[in-house]
Formats: structure tokens, C-alpha cells, sequence
């Protein structure tokens, strides 16, 4: 036990020591322009219970600088670097002795406008509160995204490489394009919602269509649904997320409904922790530890047809 402490210890501060070496090679490198330098980082360590594998103590780092350029006020650049090695994996697994990754995932520059917002780079995916509702959080993609805002709606679209997912290789220039999509969305402020886009990801082309009902600020609900159209294979997503209260304290809670068709491929297992195709359901609790140092808990439970998981974990997150 006190072996395993001192393991856990040592790795959480070469991962911290080596996350500040970055910032301040960052800060740095960029001290003489005319820009204004923040971060995030966010610290996570979680105790991983899968049916079909052995249990698992993981950390994640996240660490995310912008640069904003003074002289060019409507000009930013973006990194992003994180622990794991695979786009839908960030995570590292403790006492194995090989899974030691951090690297660079994305890296862009960023315009925006009073109306419209332009990306250009190893650029971010957006695509949901949930690994379940669209591509990891984590993930990238190497080419463009523009949003134009339209008088009650939202127009964006997005061309670029995603079929490199190795987290060592992501900031690769794209050779192909095998990502285009194109959306459409309607207006945040409005209590019902929606999403309507055509994609074409690794050689399948898709159709995805999502309504958001939000009740109040501590109700939400979604239904999704996404259909490959090659084959007429389905995913679908119904899911409700609200603040409840309990011994005084407020808890996040989140749960969700899913069904992947088995032939989805990449479109379903580029999500965040992909477990299984099939029926599925989930449910997530969160909740603060100390306000003060930005320190919360969390717990996630899931339920397939062939497996199930449990995790428990905290995370910190601070700026500057």
C-alpha cells in the first residue's frame, strides 16, 4: 500500500512538474509579443471497473493556453495538450509501467468576428455534453470550421482529415480530406432547441438531427438521432441533465439512453470511453469538494447488453 501511495505521488508530480515546465516555456516563448497569455488545467485521477477487463486506476491532465493578440484583438492561437495516447482516450493508467503519454493534441488560430468565427489548425470537436451524443471531447481534427451566426440560428460547417487518431501523430498535416460537415442550429436563448447536420466521416456519410428542451436552468432534456445513411444504420440518444439537491449540498446529475447498431463503426467508437455497441444506459453524479480549490468528485455507472462499468474519481481544475 505505502509503495503504491509513493507510486501514485511520484507520477502525479513528474506529470504537475512537467505540465509547469510547458507553461513556462510557453510564457516564455511569447513574453516578448504583444499578447495576453491564459490557461486551464485540469487534474483528474478516477478508479476505472469495467466487467470485461481487469480494474484500473487512471489520471488524466488537461492543459490548455491561448494567446491573445493585442494588436490583433479579433486574433487568438489555441493549444491543447493532454495525457493519453489515442483520440478517444485521454487517460493514462496507473502502475502498468508503459502509459506515461502526454502530447500536444490540438493547435489552431481562431478569428473571431462580430458575426461569424473561423478555426484553422489541428482544430477541437464539438459535439455534445457526453462521449454518447458525438466524437470525443478530446479528439481533433486537422482543417477548418467557420460559423456564421444567422439572424435566429447558427451556420457551420467544417472540412478536414480525421482518420489520423493517434494521439503522437495529431498535429500530422492532413494528406486527405475524409471529414465535411455542414449544420445547422437554431438560437441558444430559446427554450426549445435544435440541431440539423450532414457529415462525411471516413467514408460513410451521415444525417444527424437533435432537439434540446430546457425547462429552467436546472432542467434539460435532448433526444438525438443519427442515421448512416450507406446502410440505414442507427444511433439514438435520450438524455435529461438537472441539479438536484441533497443534504444541503447540490449534485449534478446526468443520464442517458443509447442505441448503436453494431455496423455504426468509427462514427460510434471515436466517442470518449466507447464501451459497446447495442442498448445502453447511463448514469452520472457530481458534486463540489471544496469550492475554494475548484475540487469536485464524481461517479459514472453504465449498463450494456454485455458489459458494465464503474468509475469513481476527483478532479481540480484552476487558471491563470
Amino acid at each position: 500500500m505505502n509503495c503504491s501511495r509513493f507510486t501514485l505521488r511520484t507520477t502525479l508530480f513528474s506529470l504537475l512538474r512537467a505540465t509547469t515546465l510547458l507553461a513556462v516555456t510557453v510564457l516564455g516563448a511569447f513574453s516578448t509579443l504583444a499578447a495576453e497569455i491564459t490557461a486551464n488545467i485540469e487534474s483528474e485521477v478516477r478508479f476505472d471497473d469495467r466487467s470485461n477487463r481487469d480494474d484500473r486506476y487512471q489520471y488524466r491532465l488537461r492543459f490548455s493556453p491561448q494567446l491573445d493578440f493585442t494588436r490583433l484583438p479579433n486574433w487568438s492561437m489555441h493549444a491543447f495538450v493532454a495525457t493519453g495516447d489515442a483520440f478517444s482516450s485521454s487517460h493514462n493508467t496507473l502502475f502498468d509501467g508503459n502509459s506515461d503519454y502526454l502530447y500536444i493534441r490540438r493547435l489552431f488560430v481562431r478569428h473571431s468576428g462580430e458575426s461569424s468565427s473561423t478555426e484553422l489548425g489541428i482544430i477541437p470537436t464539438f459535439k455534445g455534453r457526453v462521449s454518447s451524443t458525438g466524437l470525443a471531447k478530446d479528439g481533433w481534427i486537422a482543417g477548418v470550421r467557420h460559423v456564421a451566426l444567422l439572424a435566429n440560428s447558427k451556420l457551420e460547417w467544417v472540412v478536414g482529415q480525421l482518420n489520423n487518431t493517434q494521439a503522437a501523430h495529431a498535429l500530422n498535416l492532413p494528406n486527405e480530406l475524409d471529414y465535411v460537415e455542414l449544420e445547422f442550429s437554431s438560437a441558444k436563448q430559446q427554450a426549445f432547441n435544435y440541431e440539423l447536420s450532414l457529415e462525411r466521416m471516413l467514408g460513410a456519410n451521415f444525417a444527424r438531427a437533435e432537439l434540446r428542451y430546457t425547462r429552467d436552468e436546472n432542467h434539460h432534456y435532448a433526444f438525438e438521432v443519427i442515421d448512416k445513411l450507406d446502410d440505414d444504420k442507427l444511433k439514438v440518444i435520450i438524455s435529461t441533465e438537472r441539479q438536484l439537491s441533497l443534504f444541503s449540498q447540490t449534485i449534478g446529475f446526468f443520464a442517458y439512453y443509447s442505441y448503436v447498431d453494431e455496423a455504426f463503426g468509427p462514427r460510434a467508437e471515436l466517442t470518449e470511453d466507447f464501451l459497446a455497441t447495442g442498448h445502453g444506459l447511463a448514469l452520472e453524479f457530481d458534486g463540489k469538494l471544496a469550492e475554494s480549490a475548484n475540487l469536485a468528485w464524481f461517479t459514472k455507472f453504465e449498463v450494456y447488453e454485455h458489459n458494465t462499468r464503474f468509475q469513481l474519481g476527483i478532479k481540480q481544475r484552476f487558471s491563470f
